[in-house]
């Protein structure tokens, strides 16, 4: 069976499609139904759980990434709107459909988008981080395995070796305190817990994903 690799990421920018809005309704649960894999695809679908719906319509309202909304199926606890995006909006889904990355899944991750992805190899998935960086736009890579009968490879590959006591210190408060994942603790709660400020914070990570994918996609 041929085998591909599944990466778990987390992408922020300002100016990703709807960021504006979920930055705004911290509690609202959102779920990409569908993405334009063309910059001049016209929609977007979104399904909304756990949200006050008239807060999370009026911040629709003035959220710069979207130019035009419209509900198109309502339910008790949930509904699904279809969002036209501005052209102030940032998409880098193009990208990767342009890299053969197949997207699995699309959901809301505190400040930012989680990202389910499938690449034929490694190099592919560090093309996408390279293009991230080059448009500015934060990526955390939370996991990394091979698709097929339980064989992963763990996503530090031997970091620990290339990070500073420092780094470490902070990969390890992150992952324990659940920073990446739905529900854990936020920028200021980890940066509270190291006693450093969230810009620092981000700082450390982004240093530290730097080392993970050079090591990671560097040439033999």
């Amino acid at each position: 069976m041929t085998q591909s690799f599944i990466a778990d990421v987390v992408v922020k920018h300002e100016a990703l499609p709807l960021t504006p809005t979920i930055r705004r309704v911290p509690e609202v649960e959102v779920r990409v139904e569908s993405q334009p894999t063309q910059r001049e695809s016209p929609s977007i679908f979104y399904s909304v759980t756990d949200s006050d719906f008239r807060e999370f319509e009026a911040a629709l309202d003035d959220d710069p990434t979207v130019d035009d909304w419209s509900l198109s199926l309502e339910f008790d606890d949930c509904r699904i709107y279809q969002v036209e995006p501005s052209r102030e909006a940032k998409f880098t889904t193009p990208k990767m459909a342009e890299l053969g990355i197949r997207i699995l899944s699309i959901q809301r991750a505190g400040r930012g988008w989680y990202f389910q992805l499938q690449a034929p190899n490694k190099e592919i998935l560090g093309d996408y981080w390279r293009y991230c960086r080059e448009e500015g736009v934060e990526f955390d890579l939370q996991k990394i395995y091979r698709s097929g009968p339980q064989e992963t490879v763990a996503a530090s590959g031997g970091l620990e070796a290339h990070l500073t006591e420092r780094q470490l210190e902070v990969a390890r408060t992150v992952t324990r305190m659940g920073y990446y994942k739905e529900g854990g603790a936020s920028a200021g709660e980890v940066a509270a817990e190291l006693g450093i400020s969230p810009s620092t914070l981000s700082t450390h990570l982004r240093r530290i994903t730097v080392k993970l994918f050079d090591l990671m996609f560097k040439e033999d």
